[in-house]
């Protein structure tokens, strides 16, 4: 087997070797790969019957590319530098994999903050607003501001009298604390009104 262009040996073949204990197999010369961590298992296969392999102190695997192609001895020392530099990739892998998840953790927390306060903000706007308008409205004494405009047919007076005017305008004078009519209809306060 030697000189040929072998770059594993299959568990079929390691089952064949561990049952004829008298043979002793020549893989000099072979192209075993032992660069990547995807080679691991094939190198750790190869050393499990080394002591089947004739002169296996010699055997050798390749590195690098095949334009920079690199021979290493194929022994224990040669696993475990493929063992760490897998272990340094993962970790590598590991630390991006992390830096991702906490960079995308602090933006997220960044722009929820961002909303919060924002909203926030317009919150109290909107507070500060509706508490000058009620200013307004409580010192108001010729009584002409308005926070509601009904617009009816006379034919609807009866039913918006009874149904509508005094439910709301005793909503509204719950809300603002003001205790005065804050609904204007009709004409005869249109022209005067301000509306909030």
């Amino acid at each position: 087997m030697r000189g040929n262009t072998f770059k594993t040996l299959s568990d079929q073949a390691i089952v064949s070797l561990s049952n004829v204990p008298a043979v002793m197999v020549d893989m000099r010369d072979n192209h075993f790969k032992c660069s990547e961590c995807s080679d691991m298992t094939d190198v750790e296969r190869i050393l499990s019957v080394n002591a089947r392999l004739l002169e296996s102190s010699t055997l050798q695997c390749t590195t690098g590319t095949a334009g920079s192609k690199e021979y290493k001895r194929l022994d224990l020392d040669r696993l475990n530098s493929i063992r760490n530099m897998c272990t340094s990739m993962k970790l590598k892998k590991n630390l991006i994999l992390y830096g991702f998840i906490f960079s995308t953790a602090t933006f997220t927390v960044i722009v929820l903050v961002i909303c919060i306060l924002r909203r926030r903000n317009k919150v109290n706007l909107l507070r500060q607003k509706m508490m000058a308008n009620l200013e307004l409205f409580a010192n108001d004494a010729t009584d002409i501001k308005f926070a509601a405009l009904l617009i009816f047919s006379s034919a609807d007076e009866v039913f918006v009298d009874d149904s509508i005017y005094g439910p709301l305008n005793q909503t509204l004078q719950q809300l603002t604390g003001i205790n005065r009519n804050l609904i204007a209809t009709g004409t005869e306060t249109l022209d005067a009104a301000v509306f909030f």
